[in-house]
């Protein structure tokens, strides 16, 4: 815990809280369900993102033993994660995709201003929640880097589960089925593209895999 008080892990928790803040409001904004809060939402977005940054600021490095902005620029990496997000978005698209929008139309964007604000949110707070945060918590609580690691996937793959339990429409046990290797198998990239390269190449492969949602795509409005 004295890592996680650290005046300079505090300082560089909040700008980044901040910065999540606000790459998030838009889609907080765009939130019909609650079209009068978004100001508060975003400012429990931003405390809760503060706690998951020092998180991440304090334990990854000390304890993942990695850096998370590595001033070196590892091109088989990034070809890795360049690769992943561009698979992952295909099969998403080709496989998934046709069948998930008739079932759950509210997680697909149908403008660019839309997607725009969907994207941001994916990359700035999903990632953080799901990837970044997680594995601090469970390599400061386990000290090694692979058992966090898989415990994180499970992490990813038990909010998947809980979220096939809680729509309101029935998927097929293949498509279930389909979900629950993709979750494992590019969490499980996601793990190494962040324990090797950091935050970068993770947040990069993301906005990839994000990107096959522009296709078709109505202007801004």
């Amino acid at each position: 815990m004295r890592s996680l008080s650290q005046p300079a892990v505090m300082k560089r928790a909040a700008v980044a809280a901040l910065f999540t803040m606000a790459a998030c409001y838009p889609r907080l904004a765009l939130w019909q369900e609650r079209p009068q809060a978004p100001g508060f939402l975003a400012a429990l977005l931003g405390l809760v993102s503060f706690v998951m940054w020092a998180f991440v600021l304090a334990w990854i490095p000390e304890h993942g033993r990695t850096t998370l902005l590595p001033r070196r620029f590892d091109s088989h990496l990034w070809a890795l994660a360049t690769v992943a997000g561009l698979a992952g978005g295909g099969l998403l698209w080709s496989v998934f995709d046709p069948n998930l929008r008739p079932l759950l139309p509210q997680d697909y964007p149908v403008t660019r201003t839309a997607w725009v604000a969907a994207t941001l949110f994916h990359v700035a707070f999903v990632q953080l929640f799901l990837t970044f945060a997680p594995l601090a918590f469970f390599v400061r609580l386990f000290g090694d880097r692979l058992v966090a690691a898989a415990l994180t996937v499970l992490f990813g793959l038990f909010l998947l589960l809980v979220q096939v339990n809680a729509a309101e429409v029935e998927l097929s046990g293949w498509l279930v089925g389909g979900m629950i290797g993709f979750r494992i198998l590019f969490g499980a990239v996601g793990m190494y593209l962040l324990l090797r390269g950091g935050l970068l190449p993770v947040w990069w492969s993301a906005l990839l895999i994000q990107s096959r949602l522009l296709i078709g795509l109505d202007g801004a409005g």
